[in-house]
This record gives C-alpha cells, sequence and structure tokens, in this order.
C-alpha cells in the first residue's frame, strides 16, 4: 500500500509549480523552510519555479515523504530535495526545501544531466531489511567517519555504493576528467582521509525512516571553520583544503541501505552561515576549535 504521504508529496509539487500553496491542505500550524530559512507558505521558490523533473529518487511513510530532482527558474535547472511531515488529520504540517542554484553558489556541483537511479525503488527481501535502530546507527556512523575524517569508518558500506551530491557523481565517478577521489568508492575515499576538514557534522536528524524499502533521509550541517590549511591524508601525501574561511553547509541526504550495509546515497546541500542553527533541530554549538 502506498502511503498517504505520496500522493500529498505530488500535490505539494504540483502547487509549488503553479505557484499556488492554495492547492495544499496545509495543518493550523504550517511550516516552511527553504535552505534552512524559515519563510511564509508559498514564498520564494514558490515564486519562480516553472518546472519539476527527474522525481525517481523518493520515498515515503506514513508520517512524510521526500523526492530528489531538479526544477526549472527561467531557463536554468536545479538539484533539489523536498520533504514534506505530516500533522493531525493528515494535513502537511512541514515543507523542507533544499536547492542548490549554480548561480549563487559559487562551486556548486550543478548540472541537469541527471540519470535516474532504480536502486532507491528497488524492492527487499525479508533477508534484506535491516532493523531500525541498526539503519539509524549505520547512518550516523556515516557522519561521525565524515566528520573529522581520520580514515576510520564508523559504518558499512557496499563494494558498489555510489554516492552522487548536487547532481555529480563523487564516488565511482565513470568521468576520466574526474579527480582520483571522486572515482574511488565509498570506503576508499573515507580511508583516505580526504574528508578531514569537515570538522562538525552537527544538527543530525532522520525524519524519515523505512525499514520495508531500506531508506533513510537524513539532514545535518557540515561546519568548516578554515583553521585546517593543509592536511595528510593516510598514504602520507599532503593536501591543502578547500575551506580556508569559516563556512557551512547545510543538507538533505537519502541512504539505502541493504542486509546491513549502505548500497547507494544522493544528497544535496547548500551554503550557509557558518554556524547556522538548525530550524528543524534544537541544537547547542560545542566549543569552538582551537586554532593551530
Amino acid at each position: 500500500m502506498v502511503p498517504e504521504s505520496s500522493s500529498l508529496l505530488d500535490t505539494v509539487m504540483t502547487a509549488l509549480v503553479a505557484g499556488d500553496p492554495g492547492l495544499v491542505p496545509w495543518s493550523h500550524d504550517a511550516r516552511m523552510t527553504q535552505n534552512n530559512v524559515e519563510l511564509p507558505l508559498g514564498d520564494g521558490a514558490w515564486l519562480t519555479v516553472a518546472e519539476v523533473d527527474r522525481v525517481d529518487i523518493r520515498m515515503a511513510t506514513a508520517s512524510g515523504a521526500a523526492a530528489i530532482g531538479i526544477f526549472r527558474e527561467g531557463p536554468h535547472w536545479s538539484p533539489f530535495c523536498l520533504r514534506i511531515g505530516l500533522g493531525d488529520a493528515g494535513k502537511v504540517a512541514e515543507c523542507e526545501l533544499v536547492v542548490i542554484r549554480a548561480l549563487d553558489a559559487a562551486g556548486a556541483f550543478c548540472h541537469a544531466d541527471l540519470v535516474p537511479r532504480p536502486e532507491f525503488a528497488a524492492p527487499l527481501g525479508a533477508a534484506e531489511c535491516t532493523p531500525v535502530p541498526e539503519m539509524l546507527a549505520l547512518v550516523d556512523g556515516y557522519f561521525s567517519t565524515l566528520q573529522q575524517n581520520t580514515g576510520i569508518l564508523h559504518t558499512r558500506f557496499d563494494p558498489a555504493c555510489r554516492r552522487r551530491e548536487n547532481g555529480v557523481w563523487t564516488t565511482l565517478s565513470s568521468d576520466p576528467n574526474a579527480p582520483p577521489t571522486m572515482r574511488m568508492t565509498c570506503a576508499e575515499s573515507f580511508q583516505l582521509g580526504f574528508f578531514r576538514p569537515n570538522e562538525r557534522v552537527r544538527g543530525r536528524r532522520t525524519p524519515l525512516v523505512d525499514e520495508r524499502t531500506g531508506l533513510v533521509l537524513a539532514g545535518a550541517f557540515i561546519d568548516h571553520s578554515g583553521r585546517i590549511t593543509e592536511y595528510e591524508l593516510t598514504d602520507g601525501r599532503t593536501l591543502t583544503s578547500g575551506f580556508l574561511r569559516p563556512h557551512t553547509y547545510a543538507m538533505l541526504e537519502l541512504f539505502k541501505i541493504v542486509a546491513g550495509s549502505i548500497t547507494a546515497i544522493e544528497a544535496v546541500f547548500h551554503p550557509v552561515p557558518y554556524g547556522m542553527r538548525g530550524a528543524w533541530v534544537e541544537e547547542e554549538l560545542s566549543a569552538p576549535p582551537r586554532r593551530s
């Protein structure tokens, strides 16, 4: 049975393209954010989106639903992740959008050449399902591996796991011009310690989890203090960090978990003010890192 949230998600996307929030059955206390900024219902992208495409990556549960695809504003296409949460009487109480636009995010990996990823919709047999607590631990372990990445894995990856971020393959890329780390497996790039400048992965949350499909939608922030200018990989090489000033990403990330291993990852993230607090989670920032 398809959850009611799936059809409500379609309604929200139809209303987004129409620019008409009145088409959505909102709860009385509904909230909407775009790139972690709370806005009135119908503001922001609701005023500019003309078309939605490639919505083959999605999940739906009794409490909410999410989709990852691209949408067009004027002539420009941008990757997005849209999440809704249901409230009383099955109405839409939460509407969260993360979108990355190349025009206003310098260095963003954005393009419209997104091929479908049927692995996210592939059904699971009983032996392939992973208990929810273990699914959550794998995702949290992924973020712990990403934070201050030392080369030690705190999660499990299937060898064929592929990660795509903002429309670009960042593991197992077939692009001969891609950097070597983007042609590695998920495990290999982490074991190299390539992501060492990611000092904090905070505000972690998992608003949607489905044991039957093996899907987890997670949200988090990645902080780069800028204090790490050079760092050493586990193979002895030294790299210069790409973040030489305080910088934060806000993101939504979808994971597919099969038989206790992460098999696919799709992420959309956008730069926000450094240290920005989460709109959907209460958090206290840890003590600032010391300058080295």
